[in-house]
């Protein structure tokens, strides 16, 4: 019981990681900068970036919050 709904929240997880890279990488793509030239601008190193777009990797709620300011875009959080 308790590893299905380990399971329900990482795949849940996933999704959204899922999601949140492609506004990522639509914003950036229409700003038409590359992964590089967007790190060195909002100091955020492109590695992590990357893994934003894609989905994968670590959460950096720093970055993301670089990102939403750079973007001039609102980051919001809930937990319905």
């Amino acid at each position: 019981m308790v590893k299905d709904i380990k399971d329900q929240a990482i795949s849940e997880l996933d999704e959204v990681l899922i999601e949140l890279g492609a506004q990522l990488h639509t914003l950036r793509i229409a700003t038409g900068l590359k992964i590089e030239e967007l790190g060195s601008i909002a100091k955020i190193e492109p590695s992590i970036i990357d893994g934003l777009e894609i989905g994968r990797g670590e959460l950096d709620f720093n970055a993301l919050v670089g990102l939403a300011k750079f973007y001039d875009k609102k980051l919001h959080i809930s937990l319905d």
